[in-house]
């Protein structure tokens, strides 16, 4: 092919190209006359049926902490103004001999003065015969282990 007849191909070539690139309507936006896109279909999720629970279920580790934050509410001179950490940010574990170890750090703010401190339970049993183990409530430590009794005083 001569350098001629591809220099005036070049212009034919181009037009071609950004021929392809144009929109039907002339611009770069929808007309208003245009359906609007499809919205996509709602994702479903498909869960378990819940579990049901009864006085033999035995207890569960949210269960064991609920417990805990309810039984050493009484340790505090106003409960409603005792903050509770989460259940995620809780030591909740199961021990050794299958009872739940809880630990919740809370702030005492019932006299004022905002004491940091912790409630301590052992639970265990079913939601219709708890056993109560141990609780109360207790300076902060970092040095715990949930195997061992809690200490008395």
């Amino acid at each position: 092919m001569s350098l001629r007849r591809s220099l005036t191909m070049l212009p034919l070539a181009s037009a071609l190209l950004l021929a392809g690139c144009a929109t039907p309507t002339g611009g770069g936006t929808p007309s208003p006359t245009e359906p609007p896109s499809p919205t996509p279909a709602p994702t479903v999720t498909v869960t378990a049926p819940p579990v049901e629970r009864g006085p033999d279920t035995p207890y569960d580790l949210l269960d064991a902490w609920l417990s805990c934050r309810d039984l050493t509410t009484g340790y505090y001179d106003d409960p409603g103004r005792v903050e509770f950490a989460t259940f995620e940010e809780s030591d909740v574990v199961r021990r050794d001999d299958d009872l739940i170890y809880v630990y919740i750090e809370t702030v005492d703010d019932s006299a004022g003065d905002a004491r940091e401190v912790a409630s301590e339970c052992i639970l265990g049993g079913t939601l219709g015969d708890p056993n109560q183990a141990q609780f109360g409530i207790r300076t902060r430590s970092d040095d715990r282990d949930p195997n061992v009794p809690l200490p008395t005083v």
